[in-house]
C-alpha cells in the first residue's frame, strides 16, 4: 500500500473519501437507531466468535498498524531494509 498511494495520489485521495463516507454512514445509523423512551425488558445473551470480531477489528484497524510498526522496531532488529521490517511487523 505504501507504494501504491505514493504512486496514485488520486487513489489515496478516493479511499481517504470513503472512510469518511463511511464514519458518516455509521453515525447515522446510530442516531436513527437511538431511542429517547426507556426500555424495560433488556435480555443478556452470550455472543459466540467475540474473539475473532474483535482480533478482525483490531487488525483492520490502521491505527494499531501504525503503533507497532513505529513502537517494535526502537526494540527489535528485525531487518536491516525498513520496507521489509515494517511489512514483518504489520
Amino acid at each position: 500500500l505504501k507504494g501504491l498511494f505514493t504512486v496514485n495520489a488520486i487513489l489515496f485521495e478516493g479511499i481517504k473519501l470513503l472512510g469518511c463516507l463511511y464514519i458518516a454512514y455509521l453515525g447515522i445509523e446510530i442516531l436513527k437507531s437511538y431511542r429517547l423512551e426507556p426500555v424495560q425488558n433488556l435480555t443478556t445473551s452470550n455472543v459466540q466468535g467475540g474473539f475473532q470480531r474483535g482480533f478482525l477489528t483490531g487488525i483492520s484497524n490502521p491505527k494499531d498498524i501504525i503503533f507497532f510498526s513505529s513502537f517494535f522496531p526502537q526494540f527489535i532488529g528485525l531487518h536491516p531494509d525498513l520496507n521489509i521490517s515494517l511489512s514483518v511487523l504489520v
